[in-house]
């Protein structure tokens, strides 16, 4: 996988996905798979957001595995 984007901070991101915690964010020209990346997801106490490894490991390869 090779897509790339950009990481922007924006004023209204925890009242608009419903969320009351937000990780540190650092605006980012160039984010590529392996680093960490936000992530809205649901949870027990309703949406929360964390930092996630973004990526894809094929079955074939004998990279990093979780």
């Amino acid at each position: 996988m090779c897509g790339r984007y950009t990481l922007v901070t924006l004023d209204g991101f925890e009242p608009f996905f419903e969320i009351n915690d937000q990780p540190d964010l650092v605006p980012r020209y160039n984010v590529a798979p392996s680093q960490d990346v936000p992530v809205v997801a649901p949870g027990r106490e309703g949406r929360s957001c964390g930092l996630m490894r973004w990526g894809l490991i094929p079955h074939w390869s004998s990279g990093e595995r979780p």
